[in-house]
Order: structure tokens, then C-alpha cells, then sequence
């Protein structure tokens, strides 16, 4: 597979110095069922700057859009996702349990999310864990790679994962996407930590360990710096000191609001 070429321009985000930017986490997950075209379609109509979703890989190798490792949570049984065909997955219903009127609603595929909504995408990696699960990591990183290739969407993505080695796959094969570094815990020395995660972009955090020391070592490398995920006053309160580039959201049509900005068209579109 030929490596994706380094963008020449890529989807503007906020300095750290601009209100930042409102990222719907699962889509508009608040409203809709997770990870769905019904959710991205709301947080786009709430007028977020983009939204995140989850990746995995179904068993003849799509790019398909969820968050679990199987479809119990929606009632669709514990078989492990990855077992199952895209034809399966995509015709499962994952609506449901949200409210019977989303009943319509399936599993979309990575390239129909990206081809029907043109706007700021954070991509999270999922790789499965257990038996082969290195193997298994890499076909996922490759099939990531191509659909945004095949789509022309490197300008308006952002890879992320919690896995450094699925970073580091990204960074061999793909080395002008941008790679997020996703952490929940905050590190001892946070300068020291940064120095030893090389190729990053941008760092996304559980914003309940920003702290003012994390936030400047970011700043010191020149990465962006995003957290998720703000759904209160409280929260929101407490992210504003760190001049994030990002807010991840469960209600965009919320913060959009509290940002005091009212309807937009979102970046990268």
C-alpha cells in the first residue's frame, strides 16, 4: 500500500488563544444513538466543528463505525464484532435501545461517514485485544488508512488511539496523518512523558486530569491539546483555564451555545 502523502493543507483548528473547538463525541450522543448517521446529522444541524467516532474492523476487513467489541449493549448479543461481516454489521440494528423511533438506525461504515459528512472527523482506533491482537491492530491501522485515502479526507481527520503501538504503526505507514495520543491518566512528569511520544499531534485527555502543568508541556512541544468530555458548566469551568484547541462534547448544541456562538457551518467544511 502506497503511504498517504502529507496533506498540504489541513482542516483549520483554533489557536490555543480562540475559544476552542466543539468536537460531537459519538456524534451528538446526548440526542441520538451513539455513533449513528442520525447522531452525526444532529451535531452537524447543532452546528459543531466536527465530530468523533469509533473504528473497528468487521471479519472481511471494513472500516465499520462503533465503540464496543460486541453489539450486546444494543441488544445484538455478545459474539465479538469482529467475527461478524460488514453485511451483518451493517444491518444490525443499533437504534432501538436508544428510543423506538430509531429503530431505522444501523452500524454505518467509516467511508459513508466520511463521504456524507464533510467536516472536521476525529477517528478513534479500537484494536481488539487477545489472540493475534497485533495482527489484528495493524489490519485495522491499514484499513483506516486506505478508506481516508480513498475518500481524500487527510486534511479533515485525526487518528486517534490509546495505543502507542497503534500511533507508531500509524506514524510507518501514513506518516503525514495526524496522530492523537489519547490519555486517561495523567502522567508523573508530564515534559519528560511528552518527549518519549514522538510524532504526535495533538494529545486528547480525560479532562479530569488537566492540570496547568500538562497543559504547558503540551503547549511547550507545540501540540494541540483536546479533552473530553464536557457535557456541565462545572466542566466546562474548569477546561477553560487550559486553552484547549478542542472540547469533546455528548451535547454540542450545548456548549455550542455556551461558547456563545450560535449556528455554524464548522470547520473543515
Amino acid at each position: 500500500m502506497t503511504p498517504a502523502r502529507r496533506p498540504r493543507a489541513r482542516a483549520r483548528e483554533h489557536t490555543s488563544s480562540r475559544p476552542p473547538l466543539v468536537i460531537a463525541h459519538r456524534g451528538d450522543s446526548s440526542r441520538c444513538p451513539e455513533n449513528t448517521l442520525a447522531a452525526f446529522a444532529s451535531a452537524a444541524a447543532a452546528g459543531a466543528d466536527g465530530i468523533e467516532l469509533d473504528v473497528r474492523l468487521s471479519s472481511d476487513g471494513v472500516v465499520v463505525v462503533c465503540h464496543d467489541a460486541t453489539l450486546a449493549r444494543f441488544g445484538g448479543g455478545v459474539r465479538a464484532l469482529g467475527s461478524r461481516s460488514c453485511h451483518e454489521l451493517t444491518h444490525a440494528d443499533v437504534g432501538s435501545w436508544f428510543a423506538p423511533r430509531y429503530a431505522h438506525e444501523r452500524i454505518p461504515t467509516l467511508a459513508a461517514v466520511l463521504k456524507r459528512f464533510p467536516r472536521l472527523v476525529f477517528i478513534e482506533l479500537k484494536p481488539p485485544g487477545g489472540r493475534g491482537a497485533r495482527v489484528q491492530a495493524r489490519r485495522l491501522v491499514a484499513a483506516v488508512v486506505q478508506v481516508v485515502a480513498r475518500a481524500r479526507a487527510a486534511a479533515r481527520v485525526r487518528l486517534l488511539c490509546f495505543s502507542p503501538g497503534v500511533l507508531t504503526e500509524l506514524r510507518r505507514l501514513a506518516p503525514g496523518l495526524p496522530r492523537v495520543r489519547n490519555l486517561e491518566r495523567a502522567p508523573v512528569a508530564p515534559a519528560a512523558w511528552l518527549a518519549r511520544q514522538p510524532g504526535l499531534q495533538a494529545l486528547c485527555v480525560d479532562q479530569r486530569i488537566l492540570s496547568a502543568e500538562l497543559a504547558a508541556a503540551v503547549r511547550a512541544r507545540g501540540l494541540a491539546l483536546y479533552a473530553y468530555s464536557c457535557n456541565t458548566s462545572a466542566q466546562l469551568a474548569a477546561a477553560r483555564p487550559h486553552r484547549l484547541t478542542a472540547l469533546l462534547t455528548d451535547r454540542p448544541a450545548w456548549l455550542v451555545a455556551r461558547l456563545g456562538r450560535g449556528r455554524r457551518t464548522g470547520a473543515g467544511q
